[in-house]
């Protein structure tokens, strides 16, 4: 299953909240603070839909983000092979 990663600069005031929010998600594999500026977001793409474009639309969704990026996309978690790099 593809795994997408997104940086996101959040809202300071909101940061505990999209934490919050991100890590409930069942399609969240993980969600942490970077540092108090940023907050790094891996998802499992679901094989029923395009994948990395869901997973954007739906993050950018989220109330609180300044700033969302994808930074990496792998197509075989397995051997990490990378499929899609951005720059952060």
């Amino acid at each position: 299953m593809p795994i997408s990663s997104y940086l996101i600069l959040p809202d300071p005031e909101r940061l505990h909240d999209l934490l919050a929010t991100l890590q409930q998600d069942p399609d969240c594999v993980r969600a942490f603070p970077d540092n108090e500026r940023r907050m790094i977001v891996a998802v499992f793409d679901t094989p029923d839909t395009d994948s990395h474009k869901t997973a954007f639309e739906r993050l950018r969704q989220l109330p609180g983000i300044f700033s969302l990026n994808l930074t990496f996309a792998w197509d075989d978690p397995e051997t990490g092979e990378q499929s899609h790099a951005h720059p952060s």
